[in-house]
């Protein structure tokens, strides 16, 4: 057994290196996946919530018949980060809507 050691010492080295690499090669990639679906979970979770803050926003502004400069404009950075989540539908059309609405109470 001790002759077939000697002989074949740098063989079973490297067999043990591949195995050890492969294996945490495996760690990182099971980590990455779980990584990856933490990360899109969390970005449907924002986008979420910027959705329902958009329409309430909206819903206020519509009732009380204007939106001031500064309101609308915080309005636009919210639907902004949206869309760049991906992120549209109705709630391009508020937006329009929230646009169309006069600035100042009349």
């Amino acid at each position: 057994m001790a002759t077939f050691i000697i002989k074949y010492w740098l063989e079973i080295i490297f067999s043990m290196t591949v195995c050890g690499f492969s294996y945490i090669f495996k760690l990182i990639v099971k980590d990455y996946s779980r990584l990856k679906t933490e990360q899109v979970s969390i970005v449907n979770a924002i986008k979420a919530l910027l959705k329902d803050r958009i329409l309430q926003s909206a819903n206020y502004y519509r009732e009380e018949g204007f939106c001031s400069p500064n309101n609308l404009e915080i309005f636009e950075s919210l639907y902004e980060e949206y869309r760049q989540l991906g992120g549209g539908g109705a709630i391009d059309t508020l937006v329009k809507e929230i646009h169309a609405l006069p600035r100042e109470k009349v």
